[in-house]
């Protein structure tokens, strides 16, 4: 899973992948969370660093090929999202309902750490187990 970290060091990545490939919509439980936290995210990058031109090409190229993403990226949402749920179904072990946690780091605001848990003894957590498991076999 993503940190928000993540989300801005590679937000064309993610961010096509939520508005542009309909793939998405099956991975995510509630795609519309999903592509209004990513919003509110891009929005929040582009607010501290305006110049940033990466960002802004994301951000130009998502308004003109996603009328989804220019009709929440006018709503002019921003917000941290520290902590929540989120519900996606992994191509490899289904569905896993998640509690996620964002934490930011002291002294640079723009790192932040996330983590995923699931409640013991659920299939979401048998779930996670077995992506670990697997991630493991990788190296």
């Amino acid at each position: 899973m993503e940190s928000q970290q993540e989300i801005i060091r590679q937000p064309p990545k993610i961010a096509r992948y939520v508005f542009l490939d309909p793939r998405a919509e099956g991975f995510y439980a509630d795609i519309d969370e999903a592509k209004d936290l990513l919003v509110a995210i891009l929005r929040a990058t582009a607010g501290r660093d305006p110049l940033d031109e990466q960002v802004t090409a994301l951000i130009g190229e998502l308004s003109t090929r996603s009328t989804d993403f220019r009709t929440r990226w006018g709503k002019h949402n921003v917000r941290r999202h520290s902590r929540g749920r989120k519900v996606v179904n992994h191509p490899a072990v289904g569905t896993m309902d998640l509690a996620y946690d964002d934490f930011a780091l002291p002294g640079n605001p723009h790192v932040s750490i996330t983590t995923y848990t699931a409640e013991p003894g659920t299939p979401s957590a048998d779930g996670l187990a077995l992506l670990a498991t697997w991630a493991e076999t990788q190296k």
